[in-house]
């Protein structure tokens, strides 16, 4: 075990020195905190909860760290003792008709509460008291102390103690062998050699000249990353997310590379782009010490995906396979791909990436307490640190989305459109995961129900300056609006393309969809490569529908066919 200096300093894991960097730059910001909040039924015995976090607090050394600069330099602290005050709220006597909101209001101002790195501990505790047989446990954590599974042991084990002590008796804990600080330095130590250097040059490679995603935005990106964010979700039922899983089984992927895939399908057709980089957290237990240890061990992989000339779903997995397996065997800490590549740095985004997808299992027992019936409370997320972050939870009732976002650069709206279209593309992927991405639409029955106010000009195309959102859509019509065939299927993924639009109608004309001469051409052009055939120019002033353009096509190939 590496020898620890007497001072107590030790040097920073490298994500918690990327912590430490963004607290410098966004001093005192509640986005770096991680919280979790229970309401207990029950009579909550205070000084079992009191014995068990101090109990917590002497077993585990980042709950007692803190984070001092020396020389400019950050270091870890170690208090060799330290207490945690508890603060108790009594509600009580609050009116029944205010309650609910005073307790919100209460946990909400609570977890926003910025720390001091460097003169604080990181974590706190909340026990708001509601009703004589009814409270509230609040628990806050800066991230560079703790991840998800630290916050999910932290609870496991803060029931462990205070079943035990509440019955006088003293908790029974596995052993650990190694400390958070032992970590650092032996990852610190680890930095070197060609294993290392190998993983390195990936990444060099891997993310040379790595473009930025071009999301339709409804407003402009501030200069500096705000972290305003917000939040909805959907759920996938268990039916479609066995068919799901049976189709990553069939295709030899797992059930992440399966919806990684189709995250990526969307953000293409979305942006027009077919070179597509999210990023995506992995854990950093890969030691058996570090299973029940708390601290920050989270690292994040940055997975680029260029797609394939091929053009089908499947192909498409083929090379998530590969590029996340790759990701996976090079993982080395973010923070020094950064160091390393020094890409050009923008305050209004991350490096690399601007998107995250993470999934997770239900895992752990969670917090259990003896004579107390334990329910979890949703929190309001109201920060963030990415444009979009899509967060999957599977469990036995299915898959669980929670869709997270700058509130700055999208309304809610577009984001509830976005996560509709995804579970869309789930639902053609399960019918047909071997179907060219080309066919696979963004059309819902939502996006159509939507249209069907859409203002029009006098000339027949969409009024942009009278439509309430900024984005381009098409009309909407019967069901005999929907593409069918499969030229249709793949005209619509051309026109989302070159008209950088989520919906479509057959029923349209060129100029209807806002199309002038220069998209005439780009139409044209995609027209050629992907169908084979030449549509004269003159077509698409003689005004045809989509579906028309669609049979045109058709008839141009046939007549090929027969020559040949």
């Amino acid at each position: 075990m590496p020898s620890k200096s007497i001072t107590n300093l030790y040097p920073l894991s490298c994500a918690q020195e990327g912590f430490w960097i963004l607290d410098q730059l966004n001093p005192r910001n509640p986005a770096f905190n991680t919280s979790a909040a229970f309401k207990l039924k029950g009579r909550l015995h205070r000084d079992a909860v009191e014995q068990s976090l101090d109990f917590l607090l002497a077993r585990h050394e980042s709950l007692r760290t803190t984070f001092p600069v020396s020389n400019g330099v950050p270091y870890q602290y170690v208090n060799k003792h330290a207490e945690l005050g508890i603060e108790y709220i009594d509600l009580q006597n609050t009116p029944d008709k205010a309650l609910d909101a005073t307790v919100e209001e209460a946990v909400t101002n609570r977890i926003r509460q910025p720390f001091r790195l460097d003169q604080e501990l990181l974590i706190r505790i909340w026990v708001i008291q509601v009703h004589p047989g009814e409270s509230i446990l609040v628990i806050t954590q800066h991230n560079i102390i703790s991840d998800c599974t630290s916050l999910e042991l932290l609870l496991e084990e803060l029931g462990i103690c205070y079943s035990a002590f509440v019955t006088n008796q003293i908790p029974v804990l596995s052993e650990l062998t190694l400390t958070y600080p032992d970590y650092s330095i032996q990852q610190r130590q680890k930095l070197d050699g060609r294993g290392y250097l190998r993983k390195l040059a990936y990444w060099k490679s891997h993310l040379q000249d790595c473009p930025a995603l071009d999301l339709p935005m409804d407003g402009p990106r501030p200069r500096i990353q705000t972290f305003k964010g917000s939040s909805l979700k959907e759920t996938y039922p268990q039916e479609k997310t066995g068919q799901l899983q049976n189709a990553a089984t069939q295709n030899e992927v797992t059930l992440f590379m399966m919806l990684l895939a189709a995250f990526k399908v969307l953000l293409s057709k979305l942006t027009g782009q077919k070179d597509i980089v999210v990023g995506t957290p992995v854990s950093g237990r890969n030691q058996t010490e570090t299973e029940r240890m708390q601290g920050l061990f989270l690292n994040t992989l940055v997975l680029r995906t260029k797609f394939p000339e091929d053009g089908s779903f499947k192909a498409l997995l083929t090379k998530i396979k590969e590029v996340a397996l790759r990701a996976y065997a090079a993982n080395i800490p973010f923070e020094k791909i950064i160091e390393e590549i020094q890409p050009e740095r923008d305050p209004s985004r991350l490096p690399f990436f601007q998107v995250l997808i993470n999934m997770f299992s239900e895992s752990g027992q969670g917090l259990k307490m003896k004579e107390l019936h334990v329910e979890k409370q949703s929190l309001a997320v109201d920060y963030t640190r990415l444009d979009i972050a899509l967060y999957i939870t599977h469990t036995s009732d299915g898959l669980g989305f929670t869709w997270t976002y700058n509130r700055d650069i999208f309304h809610r709206a577009r984001i509830e459109e976005m996560a509709s279209q995804y579970l869309h593309l789930l639902d053609q992927i399960i019918e047909s995961p071997e179907e060219q991405i080309d066919n696979l639409i963004l059309i819902t029955q939502k996006t159509h129900e939507s249209l069907e106010n859409v203002p029009l000009s006098s000339n027949r195309t969409a009024d942009r300056a009278a439509l309430s959102e900024p984005e381009q859509t098409f009309l909407k019509t019967e069901e005999s609006s929907y593409p069918k065939t499969t030229t249709e299927k793949k005209l619509v993924g051309i026109l989302a393309d070159v008209f950088h639009i989520n919906a479509a109608n057959m029923l349209n004309t060129f100029f209807e969809m806002g199309g002038h001469s220069l998209l005439a051409v780009q139409l044209l052009n995609r027209v050629r490569d992907t169908f084979r055939v030449e549509l004269p120019l003159h077509f698409f002033f003689e005004n045809p529908t989509i579906r028309e353009m669609a049979t045109m096509i058709e008839e141009l190939q046939q007549n090929q066919y027969t020559k040949s």
